[in-house]
């Protein structure tokens, strides 16, 4: 997942982040976090970007800091159609995919592998289905996070 550590000051987000790895790997040291986490710190000196395996959205901050999880540039289709699932909207969207009659869009829907955030066909779908972006963006954390 993807998150957005930001806070008041640098002090404060550098905490979050500490704050954040504990509460996701409590028994290790700060030499034991995994290497694979992927941090980029904003010019601002107040945010941070945050790659990390866990599904976890942090609690218990510092006060003024928070962690938003942001939504990733694309999923599996197979991924969005099992979050769709889950919400009680896949059928409404195979049949808005349907109803937009194109031999192209019907073929994607059920052959593509990859469905990206930015996609005009996401976004007319999601008009279709009277999604806001924030709906849209929710979907795909949620996408992300399911697996086989």
């Amino acid at each position: 997942m993807r998150l957005l550590i930001t806070a008041p000051d640098k002090a404060t987000r550098d905490a979050a982040l500490v704050a954040v790895k504990l509460q996701q790997f409590p028994a290790a040291s700060p030499a034991a976090w995994p290497s694979a986490w992927s941090m980029t710190l904003a010019d601002d000196g107040v945010s941070a970007t945050l790659d990390t395996d866990s599904a976890i959205v942090p609690a218990g901050l510092p006060a003024g800091a928070s962690a938003l999880p942001i939504a990733p540039s694309s999923v599996a289709l197979w991924q969005a159609k099992a979050a769709l699932h889950q919400v009680g909207l896949l059928d409404q969207a195979s049949a808005a995919t349907a109803a937009m009659n194109s031999p192209v869009l019907n073929a994607f829907w059920a052959n593509a592998s990859t469905l990206e955030r930015a996609s005009p066909t996401l976004a007319s779908l999601a008009t279709a289905l009277n999604l806001s972006s924030a709906q849209v963006d929710a979907l795909f954390i949620a996408a992300a996070q399911i697996a086989l």
